[in-house]
């Protein structure tokens, strides 16, 4: 007889891959088909080739343990398990989860930062998946609470962060003869249950058993905690019919825990489902209504919104057929759905009725708490301000922060007095009437949408004043920035009205206009520069577009563009990509330090008759020769320290005894010479490859037009350019084989 085929099936919007089979397949092989676990790794990583999802967990150890406990359980051969073999989860936008470094308390911490429509899309099992997985990475083995992980879920989906909430491992204490219990998380205050037997979810009467139970312990915490708790039991039910069909079924995977109940004032509609403690002996039955229409001794009257109840057609024979108390009248208050609301003056008001034997008719039992509307709206920014420093001065370093991108929300309106839910006698949710709205006088850069939200409609910086908004498309610092006001590091076009001081940086992706100068500052900016006043020992500076300033002098930088100069570049280390303008007054001058240009320099002076020698490379390629100006440097620096190795070694090994000491500082400096010498041998290849593969722009010309000094040393292409004596109105270039000096009044480089 040939062989049944186990059935799979893969549900994509799930990310599960499933198998069926009986008991009777089990018993035939003893082991099973080893082709099952090969088929769903082939599955999964065509899903995960496609996208569909960023991994997958693939559960074969369990499928083996089922596999064998059915084939000696207890089930009729003709019996059929469902059982999850491959379970995923896609990327999750806004779900970070980061190990805890030494901190054993938890396992990982686990932060949201979903809109709530994003966290509704998912199953919850994506959650749980990505979580297990991390900590399979992490090789942890503890099993997570999971009911933690659910209660992170609830919370995004309600709109609120979770920010590094800690999962503990699921550590349950028992008695052996407990078939589930339950706990309140301390931080959390939310209520889980621990399945601790398999029995009793599998049958309804069992799980029912559970439901009141559960129930009552929610009820007992309420009393002891001052807390008004809800049950989630929509997920409950879900959760405990999912644990009877899945591997829990056999006792795999157990304590299960699950999350039954949360703080009713963290629950605004939950899921968009009226959430409500449930009668005992209807423990399935969800709506209001279903509540309502429980058979009771007692009969009551709901106002439309459900926010008051009272007794009606109260019969006087009641006293004669129960023995009628405040216990007996609340326990009729359960059956109704009655859950809220009754205070004790309600309570004396029916035992004094009670004591007198007078009809209950008309009398109140329960009134909800009426909600609150919002007041006094105010516009609130959603961006963050520029974060202050510790000594309270605006730390610019952090500036982004300020900066908005188009289409970003700006701000939207919000209320001092903040509005409260209600809550109806039958423990709805009763949300408040939208509060009054305010008039908001828009901007240039600023849209209104719906609910008085505003966003950005280009990048820049947002302006709000009381009930004005509008967008600055540029930051405009106004003062000096220096080491007080902390540096500025932004994304946009910028403004300072004054100058960068000695120590502070600036980082920039924008254009740059400074109305006084920069002074021994740092400088990154992805645009151009505009100084009114010099630069003045500049550390570093990297400048992508034009560079405009009256001076500049003991310096270093780059510029990718072209730098214009009123009067001097005094002693600087430069690298220019086009051209270099200095071409003030007749003293306008480029003297002293090294000018390296790919393209053309035009100065009135060039060097000085007595002082520092100037060197001029025209035609060079610019990144390379910074490059090789930097590896030179550090080969020089590392070829001396070496020497002095060497040194240190050669007299060391000249000893005839040497100490203990000595002997260790011996093989230190081996060890050291050793490892120098490699990377020298790297860094020589490293030079060679640079100068080997070293561009030059043939046509770069440098022209003076007043008085070139004999102290300068001028290259063009690499090929040194002759300069014996003191000339007025030159041109520089590279001839095809030499670099050449010749008068202005002669035609240049073809």
């Amino acid at each position: 007889m040939a062989k049944t085929e186990i059935k799979l099936s893969y549900v994509r919007s799930q990310l599960q891959i499933r198998c069926e089979f009986t008991k009777t397949q089990c018993i035939e092989e003893r082991n099973p088909p080893s082709d099952i676990i090969n088929r769903v790794r082939k599955k999964v990583q065509e899903e995960v080739s496609l996208g569909y999802a960023a991994f997958f967990k693939i559960y074969d150890v369990q499928f083996q343990k089922v596999w064998t406990a059915f084939a000696m359980s207890d089930d009729a051969a003709t019996s059929t398990i469902n059982l999850v073999l491959a379970e995923g989860s896609p990327h999750l936008k806004g779900v970070k989860i980061k190990a805890v470094g030494s901190d054993k308390k938890y396992l990982a911490y686990l932060s949201i930062v979903s809109i709530p429509s994003t966290a509704l899309e998912w199953p919850l099992s994506f959650l749980y998946s990505a979580v297990d997985n991390f900590l399979a990475e992490q090789r942890e083995k503890r099993p997570v609470n999971r009911a933690l992980v659910h209660y992170a879920w609830v919370e995004a989906c309600l709109g609120k962060r979770v920010d590094r909430l800690g999962l503990e491992a699921l550590t349950v204490k028992t008695n052996d003869h407990e078939n589930f219990t339950f706990a309140r998380h301390p931080d959390t205050k939310a209520i889980f249950a621990y399945i601790l037997n398999r029995e009793c979810i599998i049958k309804t009467v069992d799980r029912e058993e559970f439901y009141q139970k559960a129930k009552e312990y929610v009820f007992q915490k309420s009393k002891e905690t001052n807390l008004n708790y809800q049950m989630l039991f929509a997920d409950l039910v879900k959760s405990m019919r999912a644990a009877s069909l899945g591997m829990e079924r056999l006792g795999i995977g157990l304590p299960f825990p699950l999350l039954i109940a949360m703080p009713v004032e963290e629950i605004p509609a939950y899921l968009g489902e009226k959430l409500i403690f449930q009668a005992a002996d209807e423990p399935l039955k969800k709506p209001v209504q279903a509540i309502k229409k429980v058979k009771t001794e007692l009969h009551f009257e709901f106002a439309e919104d459900n926010m008051e109840a009272k007794i009606v057609d109260f019969s006087l024979d009641l006293y004669d057929k129960h023995k009628i108390d405040t216990d007996w009248i609340q326990r009729e208050f359960e059956k109704a759905g009655i859950v809220y609301g009754t205070t004790n003056e309600h309570l004396m008001a029916i035992e004094q009725k009670i004591a007198d034997q007078e009809s209950l008719d008309g009398i109140v039992v329960a009134v909800g708490k009426t909600p609150k509307m919002p007041g006094e709206p105010f516009l609130k920014l959603v961006f963050k301000f520029q974060p202050k420093s510790e000594s309270g001065a605006i730390n610019f370093r952090e500036a982004t922060k300020s900066y908005v991108r188009k289409g970003q929300l700006i701000a939207q309106i919000d209320y001092k007095v903040q509005g409260q839910n209600g809550i109806s006698v039958l423990g709805e949710q009763v949300s408040p009437q939208k509060g009054e709205t305010m008039e908001v006088t828009i901007g240039p850069g600023v849209r209104e949408e719906k609910g008085q939200k505003f966003f950005a409609e280009a990048d820049g910086i947002p302006i709000v004043s009381k009930n004005n908004i509008s967008l600055q498309q540029q930051f405009i610092h106004e003062g000096d920035i220096s080491l007080k006001t902390g540096d500025v590091k932004f994304t946009g076009d910028v403004i300072i009205n004054g100058s960068i001081l000695s120590g502070s940086t600036l980082e920039v992706k924008g254009n740059v206009q400074v109305t006084g100068g920069i002074y021994g500052a740092r400088i990154f900016i992805h645009g151009n520069l505009s100084v009114a006043n010099g630069i003045s020992s500049m550390v570093y500076g990297h400048v992508t577009g034009k560079i405009v300033a009256k001076f500049i002098e003991n310096s270093k930088f780059i510029c990718l563009d072209e730098v214009t100069v009123t009067d001097n570049i005094l002693n600087c280390e430069a690298y220019v990509k086009h051209t270099i303008m200095v071409q003030g007054g007749e003293k306008a001058t480029i003297a002293g330090g090294t000018i390296t240009c790919e393209g053309k320099i035009v100065c009135k002076n060039l060097g000085t008759k007595s002082g520092a020698r100037t060197v001029i490379k025209i035609g060079s390629d610019l990144m390379a020769s910074f490059r090789l100006t930097t590896l030179l440097a550090r080969t020089e620096r590392f070829q001396k320290t070496l020497n002095a190795d060497k040194a240190n070694l050669k007299e060391l090994t000249s000893r005839s005894q040497l100490s203990d000491s000595h002997q260790k500082r011996k093989k230190e400096l081996k060890d050291r010479v050793l490892r120098f010498e490699e990377i020298l041998m790297k860094m020589n290849n490293t030079l060679k490859k640079t100068r080997d593969n070293f561009f030059y722009n043939k046509g770069a010309i440098l022209e003076v037009h007043n008085t070139l000094h004999s102290n300068c040393e001028i290259r063009a292409c690499d090929k040194p350019v002759p300069v014996k004596e003191e000339v007025k109105n030159v041109r520089a270039f590279f001839n095809g084989s030499q670099g050449v000096l010749n008068p202005l009044s002669e035609p240049g480089p073809k």
